[in-house]
């Protein structure tokens, strides 16, 4: 395990790396095979808690916890009693730490020519810790030190962007749920920084500025106003855990006013970009805006 300028990134268990010595499958049997892949599985997971790392069991790349990543543990001592007992086996999840970003590349999805045609354009990318996919057709988790700002959720096809604290990756030695080879170090080198050309990419551009309210004639216009201003107010607050139910309530109330005048085109850009100021995901709050004002509008936006 290591760490980067205080950033707590994974390093490969012992014998883990491409080029590092494979379990030996000859002549011990199914049973012996299992319980040599399950002890190394085990061994792993306490060695990234032990690290300060949060692990997650996974059954495949599922989390087995009923709150899913949410239930990790950075506690050796409860990884070792979840991989020896209920979760023995289990592949190993680990949560992405606050200052990192794995770019994910998946060939199946054209992310070796997408990341070619990025580092054509933006440079190539510096070596850094990786991780290749058990499924054995190149995917790979690349390691990076999170830049500041709000991140895309993708750089285009066959290429997403993680970043840390919003979920895992299924980390070496686990096993493919498809293929049943494990993930395994390519690179065990420093986490690197990306470059500043990289940096800018893979921040979320800003929103675009909320139009104005339209004029409404009569004594409603102030009303309208303020219904707005104070619903964005509220979104723009609401406190993590409570901001999409928060926007999609005050999206569903404001559309009634639609029939008073109120764009539901200025109703939908003053609602988004409040959520997005609250830190809620653009993408997110774009879905949940345009839901909550066709259920409520139906055919008539």
């Amino acid at each position: 395990m290591s760490a980067a300028r205080g950033v707590r990134t994974p390093s490969p268990p012992p014998g883990r790396t491409c080029g590092g010595a494979a379990l030996d499958r000859s002549g011990t049997g199914d049973t012996n095979h299992r319980r040599l892949a399950a002890d190394e599985l085990a061994a792993a997971a306490v060695a990234y808690a032990r690290a300060g790392l949060a692990v997650v069991p996974l059954a495949g790349k599922r989390p087995r916890l009923p709150n899913g990543f949410h239930g990790s543990s950075t506690d050796p001592e409860v990884a070792a009693r979840w991989w020896a007992g209920p979760h023995r086996g289990a592949n190993v999840g680990v949560v992405i730490p606050a200052g990192a970003v794995v770019l994910d590349v998946d060939p199946r999805h054209a992310g070796d020519a997408t990341l070619a045609r990025l580092e054509g354009r933006l440079g190539p990318l510096p070596p850094t810790r990786t991780a290749l996919s058990g499924r054995g057709d190149g995917g790979r988790h690349l390691w990076f030190r999170r830049p500041a700002g709000d991140l895309r959720h993708d750089l285009g096809a066959g290429i997403d962007v993680r970043p840390g604290g919003r979920g895992f990756v299924v980390a070496p030695p686990s096993r493919h749920p498809e293929t049943g080879r494990p993930y395994v170090w390519t690179d065990t080198g420093p986490v690197a920084e990306l470059p500043p050309a990289w940096q800018a990419a893979i921040r979320r551009p800003p929103p675009p500025p909320p139009r104005p309210v339209p004029t409404v004639p009569g004594s409603r216009r102030a009303y309208l106003e303020a219904a707005l201003r104070d619903a964005a107010d509220r979104v723009a607050r609401a406190v993590p855990g409570t901001r999409n139910l928060t926007l999609n309530a005050e999206a569903w109330t404001l559309a009634r006013l639609a029939g008073d005048g109120l764009d539901p085109a200025t109703i939908e850009a003053v609602l988004i970009t409040a959520a997005v100021t609250a830190g809620l995901p653009h993408r997110e709050a774009v879905g949940t805006v345009r839901s909550a004002l066709r259920a409520r509008l139906g055919g008539r936006r």
